[in-house]
This record gives structure tokens, C-alpha cells and sequence, in this order.
């Protein structure tokens, strides 16, 4: 329930009601931390962590960041919380804004989290339309934005970046600085040139970690009519929800995909997430009609032994009738008559629409303890 903890907690409390006490004293008892502390430094620029260590140690809101810090995000929920449902969903919503639950390190994710509730929002009229006001702002701002043609060479002159070099030939060149926003291995191997670097600094580009768990296949959903969850008979509020997750029973399913995704094999369950944009936005659907889309975490590298890569390419339409038929064991109206189109889209699509997601990873990098904050993408 967003910013209402009581109402989170008495949900939580029909599993168990240890649990709801604990989400709530966690809330409360963080909130502070999570606002001044947390949030804070995701938008500051980061500092190397022994400096951050000393800071933090010298104030009580910095023991309750550092009281967690060393963990895992696994080992906090479990630590915190007794019903494997509430440490699946809890953990479930870490997971899917990239934090690694197994990777040290991460765990202040967590009372941060719970401190400060889910707040989904999105674009009026979609976010294809975001992008194309974000275009004008900056455009307005007097900035000249070249569009449909990719940077293939950063310049470098006596050991600095200078300029560019577009697929069309022309070059930009650089009066400050040059912003690239493609992941490290395009930025340094391949745009700068492995040459151009000292050779224990290329070693480090090259070893730079993709997770295997923020890529997703999203199922899109052109429908009739909205979905109604059979859910709505145990708790009416799940038909005005925004955020939907169907198919996540516990913290043993988010064990069985990192599984999955570290073997580099399609999931053997579904948990599907999203929501239905046009319910609550109708300008995104004719009227009276609606749009879906929902995530499945799915490696986009699979392994050779499912077939590698490419095999998305051929099971893409099988997959999206899977993540139909598994998303209508939990709707009272997704039907045959109810879909009036229906598209997937996998994490390989995703790649070759926005090349830096290597292999559809949404973070651009494993968001690890060694590739977050001040080490992201590295200490350098």
C-alpha cells in the first residue's frame, strides 16, 4: 500500500502475524536512514566506501545503514522474517530493480526499502511518450540532439577523449568532456580501443559482470476489457492495484531462477509481473479497452545445451502463450475472446534494440558489491 505501512502490515499479518510486526518496526525504525542516508547517495556522487565507513560510524542513522550492510539481501529477509511467502515478496521486489540477492554487501537494501514503500508510477500517455517530451526539454534547453545515428568512435588525442565519430562519418568534437551512456566493455574496448588503455585497466573492462537475472521477456497484452484476479475474492483492493505479481508463492521460487538463470536454461516456474497500464491511464487504450505487459526474469544468454541465444528467436511466440496461459490460471477474463493482440518481446529484442543491455540485462551491469556506488563500473 505504498506510503500506508498499516495496511501492508495487516495484509502481511493474514500469513503471519510476527511478520507484521516486524515489517512494521522495521518501517519505523528506518525511515530516517532510508530518506537521509540512503536515498540520498544514490544521487550524490559516491565516495570510496572505507571513507563512507567513517562517516557513518559517527552518527546512530549510520550504524542502522552499516547494522545491515555486510549481508546478503537473502540473509536479511530471512533473518527478519519467518513466512516464506512475506521473505519471497519482499525479496522479490529487491530483486526486480536489480539488486543480486545473494551477492555481500547489499543487505541495507532492505530496511531501506521497507522503510520507505513501493512507489510505482508511470508516464501519461506511455513512456514512448516521455521520451519524446524528454527530447523536446533538452532540445528547448538549446542542446542539438542527433538522432538514428550511433556513435562508432570515441577521438582520443594525447591520452584524452576529444571527440566522436558517427556511423555517417561526421565528428563532433568535444569543448569538456564526452558523456557516454552504452555499457563499459562498448565504451572502452570498443569505442575508445583496448590500444588506448593500460593493460591491467582493459583486463578489468573485459571481466566487467552482466547479471544473469534482471533480463526479462515481457509478455504484451492488446484486451477487450481489463483483467479481474480471482485474488479480488480474498482481498478486493488486488483489482485496483497498479503492481501485480502472479506466481510467486515464496523465497524457494526466487532460488529455483537464480538457479535457472546461473545455468543458463529457461524457467522451470513463472513469476510473471506487471500491470495494466490503460486501467488506470486510458489514454494509453481505446475507450473501454486496455493494455498489459508482463516481466518473466529469463537469462537472454542461454546455454548451449537449451540451444544458445538464438533459440529466443524461435520459441519467442511459444513462450508468450506460455505467460498467457500461466497469467489466466490467476484472471477470471483472460481469454481467447478478451486478447484482442499479443506480441513477446525477449531479452534478445531488448539487446538489439539497446545494445548495452548485454544479453537484456536492465541494469547494464551486476549490480554486485563490487560494481555498485563507488565501484561502478569501477573504482577508477
Amino acid at each position: 500500500y505504498a506510503n500506508e505501512p498499516e495496511k501492508t502490515a495487516a495484509s502481511i499479518g493474514r500469513f503471519s502475524p510476527n511478520d507484521a510486526q516486524t515489517f512494521l518496526e522495521v518501517n519505523k525504525k528506518y525511515a530516517r536512514m532510508a530518506r537521509e542516508i540512503f536515498f540520498l547517495e544514490l544521487y550524490s556522487p559516491p565516495i570510496p566506501f572505507e571513507k563512507k565507513k567513517a562517516l557513518l560510524e559517527r552518527s546512530d542513522l549510520g550504524h542502522l545503514y552499516l547494522e545491515w550492510q555486510p549481508y546478503t539481501i537473502e540473509e536479511v529477509v530471512t533473518r527478519l522474517f519467518e513466512h516464506d511467502a512475506v521473505r519471497g515478496l519482499i525479496t522479490f521486489l529487491s530483486v526486480i530493480r536489480g539488486y543480486e540477492m545473494d551477492a555481500k554487501g547489499m543487505g541495507m537494501v532492505i530496511p531501506a526499502a521497507i522503510a520507505s514503500g513501493v512507489n510505482t508510477q508511470m508516464s501519461r500517455g506511455s513512456s514512448h511518450k516521455l521520451a519524446h517530451t524528454l527530447n523536446r526539454m533538452v532540445v528547448k534547453a538549446g542542446a542539438d540532439v542527433s538522432e538514428g545515428q550511433g556513435v562508432v568512435k570515441i577521438l582520443v588525442e594525447r591520452g584524452r577523449a576529444a571527440g566522436v565519430r558517427t556511423a555517417d562519418g561526421r565528428e563532433f568534437r568535444a569543448r569538456k568532456f564526452i558523456v557516454s551512456s552504452v555499457n563499459p566493455q562498448q565504451t572502452f574496448l570498443e569505442l575508445v580501443g583496448g590500444e588506448q588503455l593500460a593493460p591491467e585497466f582493459a583486463r578489468k573492462v573485459e571481466r566487467f559482470k552482466y547479471s544473469n537475472t534482471t533480463p526479462l521477456f515481457t509478455l504484451h497484452l492488446a484486451l477487450n476489457e481489463r483483467l479481474y484476479w480471482k485474488a479480488a475474492d480474498y482481498d478486493p483492493d488486488v483489482n485496483r492495484a497498479f503492481y501485480l505479481i502472479a506466481g510467486l508463492e515464496g523465497l524457494h521460487d526466487l532460488r529455483e531462477i537464480y538457479s535457472d538463470c546461473a545455468d543458463r536454461r529457461l524457467p522451470r516456474s513463472l513469476q510473471l509481473l506487471g500491470a495494466l497500464p490503460a486501467q488506470h491511464d486510458p489514454t494509453q487504450a481505446p475507450p473501454g479497452k486496455c493494455t498489459g505487459f508482463f516481466w518473466q526474469i529469463a537469462p537472454g544468454n542461454l546455454g548451449e545445451a537449451e540451444g544458445g541465444r538464438e533459440r529466443w528467436d524461435r520459441i519467442r511466440d511459444e513462450f508468450a502463450e506460455r505467460c498467457v496461459a500461466h497469467l489466466a490460471h490467476y484472471a477470471t477474463n483472460l481469454t481467447p475472446a478478451n486478447i484482442v493482440d499479443r506480441f513477446g518481446l525477449t531479452p534478445i529484442d531488448v539487446e538489439r534494440h539497446l545494445p548495452n543491455m548485454h544479453g537484456g540485462d536492465i541494469v547494464c551491469g551486476e549490480m554486485n558489491e563490487n560494481q555498485v556506488l563507488d565501484r561502478r563500473p569501477f573504482p577508477e
